[in-house]
C-alpha cells in the first residue's frame, strides 16, 4: 500500500482521497430529508372554506390586531393563487437548550432535531410532538410573513403565535380517519409517510398544546423555539384550563371535566363577539355578523373538544361579551344593544357605586349575581352535558374574581401590607 506522502488535511464531505493515486475521487452522500405541507395544506383549505372577512377574524385572533389589514389580504391572495412559500425542513443533531424544533428567520427554515423525527417514526403517540412542531414553526414562518414581508410592522404578538396557531389548525377535521398522514421520511432512495394516532389527540394537546405553551414565546436571536412537552414557565403561567384540571379529585372524571371546561372556555371567546366587531342593522360595512364570528369559534372549537355535538358553538351558547362575566369595569362601554340585544346597555355610573348592603362595587355584585344563577341552573340540570357547561360559566367569573379585581391588593392590607393602594373608592361609613 502506497501512502501519499507529507501532511495532508483530511477529506472533505463528499470526497475521499484514492491510495493508490493520491488522487480525489467525489461521492454522493445523501442527507436525510423530511417533507410537509400539512400545515400549508390546512391553511389553504381554510382560506377557501370561509369567507374573506372570516378568515382575516381568525387570523387577526393568531397573529394580532397591529398587523395591517393590507398584509392579511395579501397572505389570503397568496395562497387562493397557490404562490406562498412553505418553508424548508432541515433536519439538525440538535437544538440550543434542548428545543426540538425552531424557526430561523435569518434562513427562513424550520430546524427540527434528529432525535424528534427518529422517536415519530417508531411511535406514533410520539409522532404528535414532531406533527405539531413542524405546524407551529410553520405558524412562525407565517408571522414573520406577515409581519416582515407583506408588512413592515415588525415586532412580536403577545403570546406564541406559532402555538396558537398550531392549536387552532393542527386538529381541523381530524375525525374523520383514525389517523393522519404530516410528513414523508426520505433516505436511501426510499420515501416513509409519518402518520398520527387519532386516539393519542388528547394525551397530545394536554402534553404539548396547554395554555403554558401558548403564552410561553421563547426565542434566541433569529430562532423562534417549539415548546418541548409544553412545560413552559412553570409558575409563571396559570389559565382557566389549569385551574379546572384538579376536578378530577372531586370525584369528576376527565368527560365531565371536558365538558365543564367548555362552558369556561365559551366565555373566554364570548369577547370576541364585541360591538366593534358586529355588523349593525342594515349596514354596508365590511362588518362581521354575529353569525359569522360564532362560526370562526366554532372552528376554534373543533379544534380544541373536537366536533361532537355536546361541543358545537351556537350563538346562544356564545352569547356576546357582557362586563359581568369577566367582573370587568364597564366604565366607558356604550349602549349597543341597537346592534344587538344580547350586548350590554352600556355604562351608568350607579355601577360604579358602592352596594350599601354587599359592601362591593355594583358592577362586582352584578357579576355574582350572573354567577349564582349559573349555579343555580347547574344545580337544577344536574350532572348533564348542559349543566356542567353551565358550571363551567359560573366557575369562569369566580376565577376571573381573582384576577380582575382588587382581591389581591385588600387581602395584603387585611394582612398587614399598608402600603399597598387598594384601586377602590373608600367604603362608606
Amino acid at each position: 500500500m502506497s501512502i501519499v506522502p507529507g501532511p495532508q488535511p483530511p477529506p472533505s464531505l463528499g470526497e475521499s482521497a484514492a491510495c493508490a493515486t493520491g488522487k480525489l475521487h467525489r461521492f454522493q452522500v445523501e442527507v436525510p430529508r423530511l417533507d410537509s405541507t400539512f400545515a400549508l395544506d390546512q391553511l389553504t383549505g381554510l382560506e377557501h372554506f370561509k369567507q374573506r372577512i372570516e378568515f382575516i377574524a381568525w387570523l387577526i385572533y393568531i397573529f394580532g390586531g397591529d398587523i395591517p389589514l393590507k398584509a392579511y389580504d395579501a397572505l389570503r391572495d397568496s395562497l387562493a393563487k397557490r404562490t406562498f412559500r412553505n418553508p424548508k425542513i432541515r433536519i439538525v443533531p440538535q437544538l440550543p437548550g434542548g428545543h426540538g424544533a425552531a424557526y430561523d428567520r435569518a434562513t427562513h427554515q424550520i430546524l427540527v432535531q434528529r432525535a424528534l423525527v427518529d422517536r415519530a417514526r417508531k411511535d406514533r403517540g410520539e409522532a404528535w410532538g414532531l406533527m405539531i412542531a413542524l405546524v407551529e414553526e410553520f405558524g412562525h414562518h407565517v408571522d414573520y410573513m406577515l409581519r416582515r414581508v407583506y408588512s413592515q410592522v415588525g415586532g412580536d404578538g403577545p403570546r406564541d403565535e406559532g402555538a396558537v396557531f398550531a392549536h387552532a389548525i393542527v386538529l381541523l377535521r381530524y375525525d374523520r380517519a383514525k389517523s393522519t398522514p404530516f410528513a414523508d421520511w426520505i433516505h436511501g432512495g426510499r420515501r416513509e409517510a409519518l402518520h398520527v394516532d387519532h386516539t393519542k389527540m388528547h394525551e397530545a394537546m394536554q402534553r404539548w398544546l396547554n395554555d403554558e405553551a401558548l403564552n410561553n414565546d421563547e426565542q434566541t436571536g433569529s430562532l423562534k423555539f417549539f415548546a418541548a412537552d409544553g412545560k413552559g414557565k412553570p409558575g409563571v403561567s396559570f389559565g382557566h384550563e389549569q385551574i379546572e384540571s384538579v376536578l378530577p379529585r372531586g370525584g369528576i372524571d376527565a368527560g365531565r371535566m371536558r365538558e365543564v371546561y367548555f362552558g369556561n372556555w365559551l366565555r373566554d371567546y364570548s369577547q370576541l363577539v364585541d360591538p366593534k366587531l358586529i355588523r349593525p342593522p342594515k349596514s354596508t360595512k365590511t362588518f362581521l355578523s354575529r353569525e359569522a364570528l360564532t362560526n370562526v369559534v366554532n372552528v376554534l372549537a373543533e379544534a380544541k373538544f373536537g366536533s361532537s355535538p355536546l361541543f358545537l358553538v351556537t350563538t346562544s351558547r356564545l352569547g356576546v361579551y357582557r362586563p359581568e362575566e369577566h367582573i370587568d369595569n364597564p366604565m366607558g362601554l356604550d349602549d349597543a344593544t341597537g346592534i344587538d340585544p344580547a350586548f350590554s346597555k352600556g355604562y351608568s355610573p350607579t355601577m360604579g357605586a358602592i352596594d350599601p348592603v354587599s359592601r362591593l362595587k355594583v358592577y362586582i355584585k352584578d357579576s355574582v349575581q350572573y354567577m349564582c344563577t349559573e349555579l343555580l341552573l347547574a344545580k337544577n340540570l344536574g350532572p348533564t352535558p348542559e349543566g356542567h357547561r353551565r358550571l363551567g360559566q359560573a366557575l369562569h367569573t369566580l376565577e376571573d374574581y381573582f384576577a380582575h379585581s382588587n382581591f389581591v391588593e385588600v387581602a395584603l392590607i387585611k394582612n398587614g401590607f399598608v402600603t399597598v393602594v387598594p384601586w377602590t373608592a373608600p367604603m362608606a361609613n
